[in-house]
């Protein structure tokens, strides 16, 4: 019981169509999305010390909510766009599990405007 169950039980069903995409498209095949794509899909945790500098995948932990909503933050309106050279409003998306909580859809959204929108005069 959880909450992917309503998706795996009709997906279960057989009533709904279901496609399983296969082929990966925007990564190279040893990519560490890919990699640890793989390794979630299968039940088991990313490995953080596979990772370098130049890697196209980070593990961050933090032990409370708002270090963690305070980082994604600063991933989001520094880090980012200061590594990657893109817009953080058009070119960056954030998606979270939950709507409440610091970490949830309302807070971090409200903390996510407030680091990129500049205050009106």
């Amino acid at each position: 019981m959880g909450p992917g169950t309503v998706r795996r039980d009709i997906i279960d069903s057989g009533i709904v169509p279901v496609v399983r995409l296969t082929e990966i498209f925007r990564q190279a095949a040893q990519s560490q999305i890919v990699t640890t794509a793989h390794r979630i899909k299968n039940g088991e945790m990313p490995e953080p010390n596979a990772v370098s500098a130049e890697s196209d995948f980070y593990f961050l932990s933090r032990n409370e909510p708002e270090q963690t909503r305070d980082l994604v933050v600063d991933l989001v309106a520094r880090r980012i766009p200061g590594k990657l050279a893109v817009d953080p409003i058009r070119d960056i998306q954030v998606l979270c599990p939950m709507n409440r909580g610091s970490i949830g859809a309302r807070d971090l959204n409200g903390q996510l405007q407030e680091a990129l929108n500049p205050l009106l005069p």
